[in-house]
C-alpha cells in the first residue's frame, strides 16, 4: 500500500503541474519540497533558471547555508538548471520598508531581498515564479533536528498559513517582480494527501518513497535538514517554542 499511495502522489502532483508559456523560475532551498517541484516541472517541460539565497552572518546558520547552497547546486545540476547562489546577509531598510505591510518584516525582507537581488542579475518579467513551500506541512512533517514533535493532522493554523503565502507574502515578494504560482497547493493535490491513512503521511513515508522511486538521483543528494547540529542557544529556543505551542 505504500507504494500504491506513492505512485497515487505522483500522478496528481504531476497532473497539477501546469505548463507555463513564460520561462521557469524554481527557487532551490536545497530541501525536498523545492526539488521535487522541479523534478515534476522537468517532466513537462524546461526549467529556465534557479536560485538559491543564504545567509552568513548569524553563526548557528553558518553550515545550514553554506550546505543549503551546496545542495540546491547538486540538484540544479542533475536536472541541467542554470544556477546562482544569492547572499542576503545585509539588513537592508529599503527591502524592509518596501514589504512592511507583510508582517513578519525581518523574514520577509530576506524572501524580498533574495528576489530583488536575482532580478538585478536577470530580468524576470518573462519568468514565472514557481514555489514550493509548504509541502512538509501536507504531507506530513519529517523529523529533523528542528522538529521536536510531528503534525498528524492539517491544522487550522496550517490553513492560515497557506492562505497567507497565497493572499499576501507570495504576492508581495515574488509577485513585485513576476508571476508566481505555486501549483502544489492545489485543492485536489492538498485534499489527496490528507485522504492519506496517516501512517503513510507520518514521517512523510509515502513522499519520501515517491521521491526516490521517481526521482532517484534527485533522492541521492542529502537535504538540507542533514547533518546540522545546534548549539544550545538554538536548543533553548526550539525548546521554548515548542513548550508554547504545546500550551495552545
Amino acid at each position: 500500500m505504500l507504494e500504491y499511495y506513492a505512485d497515487r502522489m505522483f500522478e496528481v502532483m504531476l497532473k497539477n503541474i501546469p505548463v507555463y508559456s513564460t520561462k521557469v523560475c524554481v527557487p532551490l532551498s536545497g530541501g525536498l519540497d523545492s526539488r521535487v517541484l522541479a523534478g515534476l516541472i522537468t517532466c513537462k517541460q524546461k526549467v529556465d533558471l534557479s536560485f538559491c539565497q543564504y545567509r552568513l552572518d548569524y553563526p548557528i546558520i553558518i553550515n545550514r547555508g553554506i550546505a543549503n547552497v551546496s545542495y540546491a547546486r547538486q540538484i540544479a545540476g542533475v536536472l541541467n538548471i542554470p544556477f546562482y547562489s544569492i547572499n542576503i546577509n545585509e539588513d537592508n531598510r529599503e527591502d524592509r520598508e518596501a514589504i512592511k505591510g507583510l508582517g513578519d518584516t525581518v523574514k520577509k525582507s530576506r524572501m524580498y531581498t533574495g528576489i530583488r537581488k536575482m532580478n538585478d542579475i536577470v530580468n524576470l518579467k518573462d519568468y514565472t515564479i514557481v514555489v514550493g513551500h509548504g509541502l512538509d506541512t501536507v504531507t506530513g512533517v519529517h523529523v529533523t533536528p528542528l522538529t521536536l514533535f510531528n503534525y498528524e493532522k492539517f491544522e487550522v493554523r496550517d490553513r492560515i498559513k497557506m492562505h497567507d503565502y497565497f493572499n499576501n507574502i507570495f504576492p508581495g515578494t515574488y509577485g513585485r517582480f513576476a508571476k508566481w504560482d505555486c501549483p502544489l497547493w492545489n485543492r485536489e493535490v492538498v485534499e489527496f494527501c490528507l485522504s492519506m491513512p496517516l501512517k503513510y503521511r507520518h514521517l512523510q513515508r509515502a513522499y519520501r518513497f515517491m521521491i526516490k522511486k521517481y526521482f532517484p538521483e534527485l533522492a541521492k543528494i542529502p537535504r538540507e535538514d542533514m547533518h546540522v547540529r545546534m548549539d544550545i542557544g538554538e536548543i533553548r529556543y526550539f525548546y521554548e517554542r515548542t513548550k508554547y505551542w504545546l500550551k495552545k
